[in-house]
């Protein structure tokens, strides 16, 4: 991922570098302000590591498969070659391209919570996040943030309304 904008950050910090050696002020560089958002959005990139969808590793491989060079077809998809080694090593040793699963055991938390809330919020609708967290502490015996209640009212059907404060 890095790679993709090594070479723009590295003009940029250059040219950055010479304005301020010439002796105007870093922070009203064009350059400057363009090298700190493309580190923002390597950053950003960086921290949203998902999986690859199915669909992009089977067009990746069909490229591969026509014939056309690993690193063009990185370049033009941008996917490393490791990533298409790699999906090549699966597909030949299972036949499949799909992500490997998230290793660890299930949300147990997570599954009870959305179970529960539903009813919970039908028959107090009223409660604000905090008292939401009680209520399912007391019910289960499971302690749950307010933003993981939060989280879960959010992803219900029917776009529930949370109260801000107790009155």
């Amino acid at each position: 991922m890095w790679r993709r904008h090594e070479n723009r950050v590295q003009m940029f910090h250059d040219r950055s570098r010479d304005k301020i050696a010439r002796g105007q002020p870093r922070e009203t560089s064009r350059e400057w302000v363009l090298l700190t958002l493309t580190a923002a959005c390597v950053i950003l990139e960086l921290l949203d590591m998902r999986a690859y969808s199915k669909d992009l590793r089977v067009k990746v491989l069909d490229a591969v498969d026509r014939g056309m060079p690993r690193a063009e077809v990185a370049r033009i998809f941008g996917v490393s070659l490791p990533s298409i080694k790699r999906w090549l090593k699966r597909r030949r040793e299972t036949g499949k391209v799909d992500p490997k699963p998230i290793p660890g055991p299930p949300a147990i938390k997570g599954g009870m919570l959305e179970e529960w809330l539903a009813g919970h919020l039908r028959s107090n609708p009223d409660l604000t996040l905090e008292e939401h967290c009680e209520a399912f502490e007391e019910e289960l015996g499971i302690t749950v943030s307010t933003a993981t209640m939060s989280r879960s009212i959010s992803r219900l059907p029917g776009g529930w309304p949370i109260k801000k404060s107790p009155q």
